[in-house]
């Protein structure tokens, strides 16, 4: 009986750690903001006091006060598309693909006469 119990009660531990392992972890942590300026008001962050943050859909937007989250509200898909260029537009490529072709001795150092060392 005792270890009908035991492997009872181990059971449920499982099966709960197990339902717990399935949760996806990029929905409980959110994207970090990638700007330093309020999407609505353009403002640097922090110079009207700390910023105020707030979690859409996955996604930390900060802005400078708590009127900036309410003009957010009613138009939130115009703001995200903005932040997405503003970010697209920082990047190193300015938003454009930075595909090229492969260049197999840029990999390895072959041919550079920057080889790994076990090949001659």
């Amino acid at each position: 009986m005792r270890f009908t119990l035991t492997a009872a009660a181990l059971s449920l531990f499982l099966a709960g750690a197990l339902q717990a392992a399935d949760t996806p972890v990029a929905q409980t942590i959110p994207k970090p903001y990638p700007l330093k300026t309020c999407l609505v008001s353009g403002a640097t962050l922090g110079e009207m006091g700390d910023p105020v943050v707030k979690i859409y859909d996955g996604q930390e937007i900060k802005f400078c006060c708590g009127g900036c989250t309410k003009s957010f509200e009613k138009d939130s898909a115009k703001f995200l598309a903005d932040m997405n260029k503003q970010v697209a537009a920082l990047s190193p490529t300015g938003g454009k693909s930075a595909a090229r072709k492969a260049d197999p001795a840029a990999k390895t150092g072959m041919g550079t006469g920057m080889g790994m060392g076990c090949c001659k």
